[in-house]
């Protein structure tokens, strides 16, 4: 689906007549609405059908603006510039190369303990006791080898008879992700997912992974010590105009890789040529909010420009003279669940979709708009 976070000073307005041809759009989510005077200032996210991506947005506008009048292009496209100067350091995807980690003592229900750097004999045993991967296609779970060749066996058959590794995978891998991925959660956990051997010929074409689990936000892959030649992982994402390309063969019989990305990645990993490519997969998860409500990010100084430019912004929008109902739409990066916005509401966002929408509320707060409480909404415009 895609997001977009809303800037509305009088939620009434009636986006109940918009009738864009081929879309259906509904507001599923006010995650926190402000209130100065008779102005409120709400976040909220619009869902769409996955054909509506960003290139039709300038189909719908003109619809809304019928629907609800549009603030001056100037303040619209002030706000627009003014929300992209709050980047997070973190990216979308990250990796790590360990020389030296914790020995797991991998062993396999049905196999027996499984030696690294992984042996020939340790591969064709895994494959004689494993599964074809499968994966989902249109609310589907299918097995197909000319879109992933994969081998997998499930966590529940997978030990580790060295308490340490445990500790590793939690206490150092999952925060040095986090920080990669400039995501900060209360008490994040991995959960192991899949051991998944590739061998040659092995691939995956282009996909997004599946939100497995709920509250599931990220996936780390342990590629363990093994030789093989290929499969290497390309990444993409709709937020950012390049890709990146991880590729470790070179070194990955004598050391460990992580690598890790948001659930909405696409990622492809490409034909292994030869050997075998070990790896452990693991979902991260946020664990509920149970009403809590966890920290947005601070306002520093160094982004004492981008803060000093928002703030004026919504300071003039609140003092427009003219009382007609009118909204900002700011388009958000990532994609997320209706669960996970029901659930957690703003806690849910990720990275830079977090971190904007954080300082805009908190610009807002500082502006003097009050929190007025969380409510859930839902408008539906579907075309005629």
């Amino acid at each position: 689906m895609i997001l977009i976070s809303i800037l509305m000073r009088r939620p009434s307005c009636r986006i109940r007549s918009v009738r864009p041809s081929h879309v259906i759009a509904r507001i599923n989510y006010a995650s926190d609405i402000f209130q100065l005077g008779h102005q409120p200032l709400t976040f909220v996210t619009l869902r769409h059908n996955y054909h509506v991506v960003s290139k039709r947005l300038r189909s719908i506008e003109p619809h809304f603006s019928r629907a609800c009048r549009w603030p001056s292009p100037n303040y619209f496209s002030s706000f627009s510039k003014a929300m992209s100067y709050f980047m997070l350091s973190g990216n979308y995807a990250c990796s790590e190369t360990f020389r030296q980690t914790p020995t797991p003592n991998l062993v396999v229900d049905g196999i027996g303990p499984i030696s690294l750097p992984l042996s020939t004999r340790d591969a064709r045993l895994i494959i004689s006791n494993a599964s074809r991967a499968p994966y989902g296609h249109n609310q589907q779970t299918i097995v197909n080898t000319s879109v992933r060749d994969t081998w997998e066996i499930n966590a529940a058959r997978i030990t580790f008879r060295n308490l340490s590794w445990q500790t590793f995978v939690q206490g150092t891998v999952l925060p040095s992700v986090l920080q990669k991925l400039g995501m900060q959660v209360t008490a994040p956990r991995c959960e192991l997912h899949k051991l998944l051997l590739y061998q040659e010929g092995s691939h995956f074409a282009r996909h997004q992974d599946t939100a497995r689990t709920p509250g599931m936000f990220a996936t780390i892959v342990i590629i363990l010590p093994s030789r093989y030649e290929g499969g290497a992982v390309e990444v993409s994402h709709a937020g950012s105009s390049r890709s990146l390309t991880f590729d470790f063969a070179s070194q990955s019989q004598t050391s460990t890789t992580v690598l890790a990305w948001y659930s909405d990645v696409h990622h492809e990993i490409q034909r292994v040529t030869s050997g075998y490519r070990l790896a452990l997969t693991y979902n991260v998860i946020r664990p509920p909010s149970r009403g809590t409500v966890e920290p947005l990010p601070s306002v520093p100084d160094v982004l004492t420009f981008a803060v000093d430019n928002l703030r004026s912004i919504l300071q003039r929008w609140a003092e427009l003279p003219n009382r007609r109902r009118t909204f900002f739409a700011y388009m958000l990066s990532h994609q997320y669940s209706i669960d996970d916005l029901e659930d957690d509401g703003i806690q849910a966002l990720k990275g830079d979709d977090k971190h904007k929408v954080g300082y805009a509320r908190d610009i807002a707060e500082q502006l003097g708009y009050r929190s007025i409480g969380r409510r859930s909404a839902q408008v539906q415009a579907q075309a005629g």
